[in-house]
């Protein structure tokens, strides 16, 4: 019976196999911080919806994990996230099986040290 299920997955055109799984967006899903600094704190918003799931579950990735469930086929939720490098947020149904993922990256901001030049060239 599971493998009938799968078949039958696969055979689906890929814009039911979308609301099926299971969409996610997060934005914004870079943050920029200083070359010096070991973190990077912003505020992300989620949104994610499924056809067939009565309850959504978020889960991200950090040393202190969060997780949340809601009731419903559609979340939309604000979170403040500390990062220290690349995460994934997951999107799963109530029996945990994965609907969808999203990496929040971490990129440096390197400054150059410009010179600026007081005189002509032709100086001595």
């Amino acid at each position: 019976m599971l493998v009938n299920y799968f078949v039958a997955l696969s055979m689906l055109p890929a814009s039911m196999q979308s609301a099926v799984e299971g969409t996610l967006k997060v934005s914004p899903h870079t943050c920029i911080g200083e070359l010096q600094a070991a973190s990077c704190t912003m505020e992300i918003h989620v949104n994610a919806a499924s056809a067939l799931a009565e309850q959504l579950c978020i889960s991200i990735a950090l040393p202190k994990r969060q997780y949340e469930c809601f009731n419903g086929n559609r979340v939309s939720v604000t979170y403040r996230v500390t990062l220290e490098a690349t995460t994934t947020i997951t999107l799963t149904d109530q029996s945990g099986m994965v609907l969808a993922e999203q990496k929040l990256e971490v990129g440096k901001l390197a400054s150059k040290n410009y010179r600026v030049r007081r005189r002509f060239g032709w100086g001595i």
